[in-house]
């Protein structure tokens, strides 16, 4: 809903903004050249090709990043597992203990 409402936010913004930047320029970029193209148009393109480009510089930073979290819940997952089995030796000590204190206690004649 919120992605709607923001969209349609956007799109008015950007019929705004080209409606009051209609002028005709002329654009040179090393040997190519586009005569009377709408500023709003040149400006348009110059935001997608920047967005576009971040997105080709963070995706290998993201992906690491992915990577690296993966590999931390894995790690925890191990720990917690090791943890567990820790727990469990050290109940089974426990009973041992307790089971090795009540044999001597009946073993040791009592006056």
């Amino acid at each position: 809903m919120w992605g709607l409402i923001l969209g349609l936010l956007i799109a008015i913004i950007i019929a705004g903004f080209a409606s009051l930047n209609s002028a005709p320029v002329s654009v040179n970029f090393l040997l190519w050249q586009a005569p009377g193209v709408p500023l709003a148009l040149v400006a348009l393109l110059s935001v997608l090709l920047g967005v576009l480009m971040a997105a080709l510089f963070g995706t290998p930073q993201y992906i690491k990043m992915v990577r690296e979290r993966r590999g931390l819940e894995k790690k925890i997952k191990d720990l917690e597992t090791k943890i567990s089995a820790l727990g469990t030796i050290s109940t089974i000590r426990q009973v041992g203990e307790t089971k090795n204190e009540e044999a001597k206690s009946e073993d040791t004649p009592q006056n």
